[in-house]
């Protein structure tokens, strides 16, 4: 992106030499141009490649200022995600990880923000708690669905924790803490 602003800055450089009237135009397209460079670059900076999910950074940023009066965190883990790649291939592993994103943006995004914090992992921060009932029905809905298209796509263990304190460390974990137990209640009912 930078090469097209260095050939736009050479252009109206020239323009602004012939034409001298134009200068204050093409100094007010020059900074937009420039403010938008950043802005796309902040943008993407923040958006996780694959899934198009906000990414880590960006969820350490938004836990620190977040308001912990009503927020809720949310974190989720792809059961067996070693499996897939194992079995199916990294092409359906990744298909699968933008599946479930999907899933987790058209069920949460309306309520709070959605990231993808590594891996097989992702999170949410939700703005009012009251929500988490009817956004994770909505999930599990959204994922049912797709799993009868996709056999392959594993299940999804998720775990939640009220943010009642400043400490995101210790709410996440146990929001982790919870999630697993809800991965035990899969790993069992699998079995059976």
């Amino acid at each position: 992106m930078i090469y097209p602003l260095m050939i736009f800055l050479v252009a109206e450089t020239i323009i602004q030499i012939l034409v001298p009237d134009l200068h204050v135009s093409w100094l007010c397209v020059t900074l937009l141009s420039v403010l938008y460079f950043i802005y796309c670059s902040e943008m993407w900076n923040q958006l996780d490649g694959l899934t198009g999910l906000l990414n880590q950074n960006s969820f350490l940023n938004r836990s620190e200022e977040m308001n912990y009066t009503n927020g809720m965190l949310i974190v989720f883990d792809v059961d067996d995600f070693k499996h897939v790649n194992d079995v199916y291939g990294h092409v359906k592993g990744d298909l699968c990880l933008r599946i479930i994103a999907d899933c987790i943006k058209k069920a949460y995004a309306k309520y709070g923000y959605c990231y993808r914090v590594g891996g097989d992992e992702f999170c949410v921060l939700l703005k009012n708690s009251r929500n988490e009932e009817a956004c994770s029905a909505q999930f599990e809905s959204f994922i049912e669905k797709k799993r009868k298209k996709y056999n392959y796509l594993p299940s999804v263990s998720y775990g939640s924790a009220l943010l009642l304190t400043g400490d995101i460390v210790s709410v996440k974990d146990l929001a982790d803490q919870n999630m697993y137990s809800n991965k035990q209640k899969h790993k069992r009912k699998k079995g059976q």
